[in-house]
């Protein structure tokens, strides 16, 4: 296909993985593999060069295939639509959740806009691209909704007959990971859920592509990529994206053969992966995975309130975390928790209980599960509850939806409006680099652990010092969140006395944060100083650029 270079667009999503994008990274692999020239392109948030990234290659016809999402589309969408004005690209595609949940919506907004792929894309792109390339009409290519070239209108969605597994494709391309420091790297062993979370989009693209089954990669194909990477990239530490790794019974063998591939290699490889609370993982199937490799997981316990529990369509026992967290210690396992701690139907005493909640596991450094609220997927059981209760207006399209409902009880509106303000720009970069310091300490200690016990046990006075002051910082917090939860609907005098004690409260965060930057400086100089200089590199950066 020599006369168009395909260009696959997307920002990084999470800070706290490689910036690389594992589905970007398929279909560019998969594309490649049926003779496109495929260019997978990072745009950066402050990025100076993104357009460059796209206007590059001579005497090709650039067509574009981008992966907006719902933090990062406000930023790809004008430089899109300005790009493909100036006719530095001949056609503009959206694929991924965001883009397939919102399809319908964004078409209707954007006359620019040339279809969007639904689903997974790989198959539908092949064929879109195909089409495009021998000049024929794309209206009927089936997993997509297109714009016709005349007139503007938009076909109607055609759901594809056939996809393909994960054991067809090819690994994926990773141009990115190339260059990032970092000796981590995310892959996907699987797709799909069986969860039905009122607030997930996965149930509903399952509803719309008519694939709600679980494809799963063959385990050896799995540990194939990995010892790939590892020789190859020099990567270590590996990030599995599967909404959920182990998911019941049905899983176990699957599971204890990936385990067995694994151990056969003999590297040092570790990983992450996510696992739900209920039902729990079998102590046997842990025991594998921890001697695998395993050495933390995120685990989604969402709010401890009956109520929210409902919201959320989840079935979680309230000692769940509890108890799985004894069954992972036995194994130095960490936890990184999912939890949402305003949602539309919580009252203050919620928001409270929550936050007491999180300190008592050792969780409240998690500032951005306080700020993070829950976001609304168009159709989702969430949505039509909102609509039912009218929390939300009927005609909102898919750049107001996500956070556009109200809350049922308004003071808890101003108290998310208070502390998001508090924390995003009065105390920003502070907030984020105190929760970064936190969870990555969390991290080093594990791998400490599984890299040499001699040298953990060593580090156990400089452990100690960081934990003491992270626990003196998030009592600091509780108390002055308690406190902003109480005046949220008090009168101006309190609000007022309210103001003096925020300034205080920022005074002193300030400087308890500089007393644990320190302490983390000394503890990252103490593992490198005892050798563990690769231990250091595991980590995550949580920086934007790679």
């Amino acid at each position: 296909m020599a006369d168009i270079e395909i260009k696959l667009v997307f920002y990084r999503t999470l800070f706290s993985q490689s910036a690389a994008s594992v589905t970007m990274g398929s279909l560019a692999a998969f594309l490649e593999q049926h003779n496109f020239c495929v260019s997978l392109c990072l745009w950066e948030r402050d990025g100076l060069h993104n357009a460059e990234k796209i206007t590059t290659g001579r005497n090709k016809i650039n067509i574009v295939i981008a992966k907006p999402n719902f933090k990062d589309f406000k930023l790809m969408i004008p430089l899109l639509a300005e790009l493909k004005k100036q006719k530095a690209t001949a056609k503009v595609f959206f694929c991924g959740p965001f883009a397939s949940i919102n399809a319908n919506s964004i078409m209707a907004d954007l006359p620019w806009l040339d279809g969007i792929i639904i689903g997974q894309p790989e198959e539908t792109a092949l064929e879109l691209l195909s089409l495009i390339s021998q000049k024929k009409p794309i209206k009927k290519c089936a997993g997509g909704i297109w714009r016709k070239a005349t007139g503007g209108r938009v076909s109607s969605y055609q759901l594809r007959s056939h996809r393909l597994k994960l054991n067809e494709l090819p690994f994926p391309r990773r141009d990115v990971e190339k260059t990032e420091r970092g000796l981590y790297v995310n892959l996907e062993a699987s797709r799909g859920c069986v969860g039905q979370c009122s607030f997930c989009h996965i149930p509903l693209i399952s509803n719309l592509t008519g694939c709600s089954a679980i494809d799963y990669r063959q385990p050896k194909l799995v540990v194939k990529e990995m010892a790939r990477l590892y020789k190859t990239l020099g990567k270590e530490l590996f990030i599995f994206n599967d909404s959920c790794f182990w998911r019941n019974d049905g899983d176990n063998e699957r599971i204890l053969e990936f385990c067995r591939e694994l151990k056969k290699l003999k590297l040092p490889l570790k990983f992450y992966i996510y696992l739900k609370c209920y039902p729990r993982l079998p102590d046997k199937i842990l025991a594998a995975l921890s001697e695998a490799g395993l050495v933390r997981v995120f685990l989604g316990i969402e709010n401890i309130s009956n109520k929210s529990q409902k919201v959320f369509n989840k079935k979680i026992p309230l000692t769940a975390y509890e108890e799985i967290k004894k069954q992972f210690d036995r194994y130095g396992i960490n936890i990184h928790i999912g939890y949402i701690v305003a949602e539309p139907y919580s009252s203050l005493d919620d928001i409270n209980n929550n936050l007491k909640y999180l300190r008592k596991i050792g969780k409240l450094f998690r500032l951005g599960v306080i700020l993070e609220t829950v976001r609304v997927v168009p159709q989702s059981g969430l949505h039509r509850q909102l609509l039912k209760d009218g929390l939300i207006a009927s005609e909102l399209s898919y750049d107001k939806l996500t956070y556009g409902y109200k809350y049922k009880y308004p003071a808890v509106g101003r108290f998310v409006a208070e502390i998001k303000k508090l924390f995003l720009m009065e105390l920003n970069p502070e907030a984020y680099e105190f929760e970064y310091y936190c969870t990555t300490g969390d991290i080093l200690r594990v791998l400490c652990r599984r890299w040499d016990h001699r040298v953990y046990h060593q580090l156990d006075d400089v452990f100690s010092q960081f934990y003491k002051q992270r626990d003196k910082i998030m009592d600091l917090l509780l108390d002055f969140l308690l406190q902003l939860s109480r005046t949220a609907a008090l009168d101006k005098n309190k609000k007022l006395f309210m103001q003096k004690r925020r300034q205080k409260f920022i005074t002193d965060f300030r400087r308890e944060f500089l007393v644990l930057q320190v302490h983390y400086a000394v503890l990252c100089r103490e593992i490198k100083n005892q050798g563990g200089e690769r231990v250091v590199n595991c980590l995550y950066h949580g920086l934007e650029r790679v």
